[in-house]
């Protein structure tokens, strides 16, 4: 065995053809679920990687003795490394256009990497140094080819992230490793007895950096298409929420209309049916709306004076049904103000006034809505509490769903807690609920104050 090589290496190689073989199967996977080409080319780099690895475990061993062996064991060391390399060039193509290399293509670039290996071959004989001078072309060929790749992927500005920075990163590491390797083969040659470092561990280490690289980076390449794919959907959802609106109002008025002109009892009696399914497509509809204004809208922090957000809130939902037989209670005050997005925070408020007016128990003779504001250091909250249905303790950790009604009773849309949720979640504020059946049901909402406004 040369001096370029230790006892060692063999196992090495032998490592790093597991660590590869395990990252075959992980962009395997990852290919076959997220659809990404260039993980399904990658994949490929590394299992013809692992075959190289392998063949070069065999020549770096005690066993490699048979000349004929060794020749075969030379060949496929350095056309797999080469069809390697073939593989990650094209991957990275593939991973800057976001498509696949075509077939045609694929065919010429892997002959290349098979007539490589064959002229590598071609210098390979029982001499050690023939040997030698096999190794060092190989680490020239690999060297200047990943380095190269990870260059590319570092310079091009539509990869963004920390795994592409992690994956070229490494690249570049392991191709400078291996014009290391190539000095290291270059003293060798000129009788230089100096025994220079090893690199083996390096590689391994890069070779899981590229690993962890190609995770990471395939986790934020899902994060942004979900962003992309949720704005889509949010404007989408906005869009037709608002071009909605404008028709099923038209048809509310034209059932006014109508009822005004139509005399037939029976006839009245579709009209009024008509209209109560209409104004309950209006009520999902504005609630949806409104969904999507609170995602969409850009906060704006002001100086909020809760008096008149509450009246402003009350005003919107006066129109509900037994609205005016329910008592506000609240002891309005100065100094009741706050740092806040007014439109949001009414959003929320009106909610959960319109939540306590539906809900309200008929069979009480007093039923009231009681608000309350306080304010401490760096915190605000104020209580929505009514003495209406309550809620049944099975429901409480529902309640907050798309679409969920705790009561069979129920007559909204089961988006108006959802929308208290998502708009808190947005405006930095929190939620807490205590109910009991048949006694009433208490919100806190508690936002938190900027230190600096």
């Amino acid at each position: 065995m040369s001096e370029i090589f230790t006892t060692q290496t063999p196992f090495l190689y032998l490592a790093q053809f597991a660590l590869a073989l395990g990252i075959g199967f992980m962009l395997t996977f990852f290919h076959r679920t997220y659809g990404r080409v260039y993980l399904r080319t990658w994949s490929h780099s590394a299992y013809t990687y692992c075959v190289h690895a392998l063949a070069f475990t065999y020549l770096t061993s005690a066993y490699s003795t048979d000349a004929l062996l060794r020749s075969v064991g030379g060949l496929i060391s350095a056309t797999f490394n080469h069809i390697h390399i073939v593989f990650l060039f094209m991957g990275v193509y593939e991973a800057i256009h976001q498509r696949s290399v075509k077939r045609n293509s694929k065919r010429s670039f892997i002959a290349v990497g098979v007539g490589l290996g064959l002229i590598t071959t071609a210098a390979f004989a029982i001499d050690p140094k023939d040997f030698i001078l096999q190794v060092g072309w190989l680490d020239f060929i690999t060297g200047i080819s990943i380095a190269t790749g990870g260059m590319i992927l570092l310079l091009t500005r539509s990869l963004r992230g920390i795994g592409v920075k992690m994956v070229g990163g490494s690249f570049v590491g392991y191709g400078t490793i291996h014009l290391y390797d190539l000095y290291t083969v270059a003293t060798t040659l000129m009788g230089d007895p100096t025994l220079l470092p090893q690199t083996g561990i390096v590689k391994l280490v890069l070779i899981a950096c590229i690993g962890f690289g190609l995770v990471i980076w395939l986790l934020e390449d899902e994060q942004e298409l979900l962003r992309k794919t949720n704005r889509e959907l949010d404007s989408f959802i906005y869009s037709t929420s608002h071009d909605l609106r404008a028709p099923v109002a038209s048809l509310l008025g034209l059932l006014n209309v109508a009822r005004k002109e139509v005399n037939d009892r029976k006839a009245l009696d579709f009209l009024n049916l008509i209209e109560d399914r209409t104004q309950k497509l209006d009520d999902v509809v504005g609630d949806i709306l409104n969904l999507a204004r609170a995602k969409k809208s850009e906060l704006r922090y002001e100086n909020v004076d809760f008096n008149a957000l509450l009246a402003d809130s009350m005003s919107d939902v006066k129109y509900i049904d037994s609205a005016k037989k329910i008592e506000l209670r609240y002891f309005e005050s100065p100094g009741n103000q706050f740092i806040g997005d007014y439109s949001l925070t009414k959003m929320v408020l009106g909610n959960l006034l319109s939540n306590a007016i539906k809900y309200h128990s008929p069979s009480k003779p007093d039923p009231y809505i009681e608000v309350q504001f306080e304010k401490t250091a760096g915190h605000v909250s104020f209580v929505v509490a009514d003495n209406g249905e309550g809620i049944d303790v099975m429901h409480q950790g529902k309640i907050f769903d798309m679409f969920y009604r705790a009561s069979e009773k129920s007559k909204g849309t089961g988006l108006g807690l959802y929308i208290v949720k998502e708009t808190l979640a947005r405006i930095g504020g929190s939620v807490e609920v205590e109910s009991k059946k048949g006694k009433g049901t208490s919100f806190r909402i508690t936002l938190e104050q900027p230190v600096s406004f």
